[in-house]
């Protein structure tokens, strides 16, 4: 585990750990492949992320942590392995709620 994310784990909650673990196993396959010390350095990643964005939606649309954690995953996902574990310059994540329309 980098020395960064050493220094950064003891400041998340073990329950916020162990709520992503539990959101992670059960939505991203990529996750449930990785090894324990890699699955650790994700979850970590993914609350920085979270942690340093902020997330908004339409009005009455309610953003719960499992969306959270699932967004922030997909990015943790895409840079994985790289040194970016942040946005630098976009640090806001619009979720629209698409309406359907049924004929």
């Amino acid at each position: 585990m980098k020395i960064k994310y050493k220094i950064l784990a003891p400041f998340y909650r073990k329950k916020s750990k162990i709520e992503c673990h539990q959101v992670l196993v059960k939505s991203n396959s990529y996750y449930k492949n990785l090894s324990e010390v890699h699955k650790a350095n994700f979850q970590l990643r993914t609350l920085l992320f979270i942690s340093t964005t902020n997330f908004s939606s339409e009005p009455g649309f309610i953003v719960n942590k499992k969306m959270k954690i699932i967004i922030s995953s997909a990015f943790v996902q895409i840079t994985f392995g790289l040194k970016t574990d942040t946005l630098n310059k976009f640090n806001d994540v619009f979720i629209c709620c698409p309406k359907f329309l049924l004929l």
